[in-house]
């Protein structure tokens, strides 16, 4: 199986909203990675390593 994930950075002012299909929005550090999806962490890994999270 192939999972195609694109990841956004961008500016933002205002607030973020939970909305129609987004149940939740919460803010998650490299630390927290247990609380992701395994596709996720790995993201989160290849990330870390390009040095674009703490």
């Amino acid at each position: 199986m192939v999972v195609n994930i694109r990841c956004f950075t961008a500016d933002f002012s205002g607030e973020l909203k939970a909305n129609a299909e987004i149940e939740e929005i919460a803010w998650l550090t490299y630390a927290d990675r247990h609380r992701c999806s395994v596709v996720s962490v790995q993201v989160l890994n290849a990330l870390k390593e390009m040095q674009l999270i703490d």
